[in-house]
């Protein structure tokens, strides 16, 4: 086991540890206090350990924060640049609406990721 293993065994049910090794994408939908933060964050810093790029969308910017500090505080992981952790809205910008805006509206191709 790995040490993002061994610490998920502490904090996780069973159940949130079969949803964290399990393969394939996760759409995770539970009741306020059921533990989805925690079994995201422990799927984000064991993919993050096998050098898999992860990327985590939530509604608003106070979940994307709170993710952020579960996952720094209960896994040591501080996701870098080539993941993605924000908002529904962050992740159209970046991914669909920046790249692709010149094809709609006639406007110069970016050239550059904006942060």
């Amino acid at each position: 086991m790995t040490a993002i293993s061994d610490r998920a065994a502490e904090l996780l049910s069973p159940k949130q540890i079969n949803t964290m090794l399990s393969d394939g994408n996760r759409l995770i939908t539970a009741c306020p206090g059921a533990g989805k933060t925690r079994s995201t964050g422990a799927r984000a810093a064991l993919l993050d350990e096998r050098s898999l790029n992860v990327s985590l969308a939530t509604y608003t910017n106070v979940a994307a924060d709170e993710m952020r500090t579960a996952l720094m505080r209960d896994y040591g992981v501080a996701l870098g640049d080539r993941h993605f952790l924000g908002t529904l809205h962050q992740f159209f910008l970046r991914f669909v609406f920046r790249p692709f805006s010149h094809l709609v509206y006639g406007l110069p191709r970016a050239t550059e990721r904006p942060s």
